[in-house]
């Protein structure tokens, strides 16, 4: 992880005391040995572990909204590829705005957690 992606995480990473992240960050940055960066805040090499990978989920979430984000994507939709034959492209198509409009639907009314569906090609 570089400098400039760990500057990135600080925001999300506020609740964690400031030894804890110079552990982390001495981790994930400078590389060093999980029994290394623990000594620093007195942790354990397990306990390294468990807290970088917490903010390796951190990253990857933030990574993943940006993305989807940046692709169009509204929220709570995923992107989806699939190979079809031609002749079954309108159909699939029909099928997805079908789904989005059930979807919507669903939204209006508050129920949450439902399946999310793909987006059509565009």
């Amino acid at each position: 992880m570089t400098d400039h992606e760990w500057q990135q995480l600080l925001p999300l990473m506020r609740r964690i005391r400031p030894e804890r992240l110079k552990a982390a960050y001495n981790r994930l940055v400078k590389g060093e040995s999980l029994e290394a960066a623990g000594e620093i805040a007195g942790m354990t090499r397990h306990g390294v572990h468990d807290l970088v990978a917490g903010i390796l989920v951190k990253q990857s979430r933030l990574h993943e909204s940006r993305h989807a984000a940046e692709a169009g994507i509204p929220k709570g939709w995923i992107r989806l590829t699939v190979d079809v034959p031609a002749t079954a492209v309108a159909e699939l198509q029909q099928f997805v705005t079908a789904l989005a409009h059930k979807q919507n639907g669903r939204s209006r009314a508050g129920n949450k957690g439902k399946p999310r569906t793909a987006q059509a090609p565009r």
